[in-house]
């Protein structure tokens, strides 16, 4: 398992893609974060919870990448032919599997602490040189924590999960960027207000800690828990298929 570990943070630190990915990420948040929510921040400044909404404000816009990235660690040996290596230098296939997701699931984390820090820092930043008096701020440090975190990892996982199923670059990279928006927009057309239980609305609710509970949301908790289900599910698939040798 070590060695197999080794491998895939190897690939993942070393392909230029995941360093191009990331540094565009990060310098959306930045420019974001300092120029629109900083400097131009106004009287928003005065809010309680201004440095607070910035966390999942940037998490949720950059995430995408981190699943791209995801998407790309498998896919990219699928498309130059350099899956057959990765599979016979481990005994058990399950192995291969497991290392790719402890791979992004560590690199998913990391990159939610990074953004999740950046963000609040810039604005504050922003709003410092511009000369606005920022008010004392209130920052549920472990609510932010655990759904950026939550967020950011599950998307991720969502990302290797499609790599994993269709192992097309191309198909995985377009369900990724459609799923989420246009094809559950389509689906609420027919499940109405029962949209919020397809699985990256339910992924959206995560972020949502301020808004009241109702008749068309759930709680954060029941949120994350349902996407944890349809993850389980979902890799249960990917992983039965894998060690059936159809993987090539």
């Amino acid at each position: 398992m070590f060695a197999a570990l080794k491998a895939e943070f190897r690939k993942l630190f070393t392909v230029r893609t995941t360093y191009g990915i990331t540094g565009i990420a990060l310098f959306i948040v930045v420019l974001y974060s300092f120029y629109i929510e900083g400097i131009r921040a106004g009287n928003s400044a005065h809010l309680a919870t201004k440095l607070a909404s910035e966390v999942p404000g940037a998490i949720q816009a950059v995430s995408m990448l981190a699943a791209l990235v995801a998407v790309l660690l498998m896919t990219h040996e699928y498309r130059y032919n350099t899956i057959m290596y990765t599979l016979t230098s481990a005994r058990r296939r399950t192995t291969v599997l497991a290392a790719k997701i402890v791979t992004i699931s560590t690199f998913a984390l990391l990159f939610a602490v990074v953004v999740g820090s950046l963000a609040p820092a810039m604005a504050y930043l922003g709003m410092q040189i511009k000369g606005l008096d920022v008010a004392v701020q209130q920052f549920p440090w472990w609510d932010l924590a655990w759904q950026g975190a939550f967020y950011t990892w599950a998307l991720s996982m969502f990302g290797l999960l499609f790599a994993a199923l269709f192992r097309s670059q191309v198909a995985s990279i377009v369900i990724l960027f459609f799923a989420p928006g246009t094809l559950e927009a389509l689906a609420g057309l027919l499940l109405k207000k029962n949209v919020m239980y397809l699985p990256f609305n339910a992924l959206n609710q995560v972020l949502q800690a301020g808004t009241s509970v109702g008749p068309d949301r759930l709680s954060t908790g029941h949120a994350a828990l349902l996407v944890l289900m349809y993850l389980v599910v979902g890799w249960t698939a990917a992983w039965a298929l894998f060690v059936r040798r159809d993987a090539n």
